[in-house]
């Protein structure tokens, strides 16, 4: 945390914001990306090399945002949530996890801007810039697409005139092309210099400790079941993850923990009906998902301070599997 420092953002053109619906796109080399401003500027679709990466749910065409009585109302539930979620990477903010009762200002599933409209303060061939904000915080986050990485660099400024305690998360889910082993009935390998606290599915702390990185953590297939951890990590703040030839690489900073989240098709009740089959590798303040009912991760902003974080999807194609992940 830190005073709003100088940068380079200040010097961001400004044109007028918009929250319109049409996707922006993001190409440059092999990489593509598509940015919904109106749902969260959430990146529903990244590739590289023709090879896709993040999860897509099986309702994600069916995603009622035509609606324009309900779009924009952050969602009060978990289960209304998911009912608009498309996959994805997307930011949760200034929550994360369950939103606790009787907070105030009044809290949502995995925060007001998770799936708010944001407006668009800048869009360029391989960048966008996008921007949210209520009585009490300005988020301000830069996409920049690389032939083989997507970064997202986000700002939080507490705006109000009060202290306002925060958590992030950066809802970070593969899937698509990139799980192309499961149907073969191969695993995903997950590697990552860390400790591991496992969660309950709701994100609540089981009690049971920390513990090396490993064993069971390090495998992902179809026979995994539905499981949650918090990472802390020891060293760099990074996980591979492998899936045959292919791997991408999940880096941040400035954020001291991450949720890996495993659902191979093990959530059978509506809409999962057991066909959502995602792996989530999240940034986070907070190292567990029940939000600020529990204070270990909270972050309390006064007055004109700020939270800075960024992080970093690398992929490396099972055709260039021999060459170092571009910066």
């Amino acid at each position: 945390m830190e005073s709003p420092p100088s940068s380079r953002r200040s010097d961001i053109p400004r044109p007028p914001a918009t929250t319109e619906d049409p996707a922006l796109i993001l190409r440059t080399g092999g990489a593509r990306a598509r940015l919904l401003p109106g749902e969260g500027a959430v990146v529903d679709e990244l590739s590289v090399d023709g090879m896709s990466v993040l999860a897509r749910t099986p309702w994600a065409d069916q995603v009622a945002w035509a609606d324009r009585v309900t779009r924009g109302a952050p969602a009060a539930t978990e289960d209304e949530w998911v009912r608009r979620w498309r996959g994805g990477w997307q930011l949760c903010a200034p929550t994360a996890g369950a939103p606790e009762p009787g907070a105030h200002p009044r809290q949502y599933f995995h925060g007001a801007a998770s799936q708010a409209p944001w407006r668009v303060l800048a869009h360029e061939t391989a960048r966008a810039v996008v921007e949210w904000s209520d009585d009490d915080v300005r988020i301000t986050r830069e996409w920049t697409l690389a032939p083989r990485s997507l970064t997202a660099s986000t700002t939080l400024v507490q705006t109000g005139g009060r202290p306002r305690p925060l958590s992030v998360a950066e809802h970070l889910i593969l899937g698509g092309d990139l799980f192309a082993p499961l149907s073969r009935g191969e695993g995903l390998r997950l590697e990552t210099d860390a400790e591991v606290s496992p969660l309950g599915y709701d994100g609540s702390p089981t009690g049971a400790g920390t513990e090396a990185f490993g064993g069971r953590w390090s495998d992902f297939d179809a026979a995994t079941p539905a499981r949650l951890g918090a990472l802390t990590p020891r060293g760099e703040r990074r996980v591979i993850v492998r899936a045959g030839e292919s791997s991408v690489e999940v880096t941040w900073t400035g954020l001291p923990h991450a949720l890996l989240w495993e659902e191979a098709g093990a959530s059978a009740g509506e809409p999962w009906n057991g066909q959502v089959f995602a792996l989530g590798v999240e940034p986070t303040t907070t190292p567990h998902g029940i939000g600020s009912a529990a204070p270990e991760g909270v972050v309390e902003l006064r007055p004109g301070q700020s939270l800075t974080w960024t992080t970093t999807l690398r992929v490396r194609p099972a055709s260039r599997s021999t060459e170092r992940p571009a910066p």
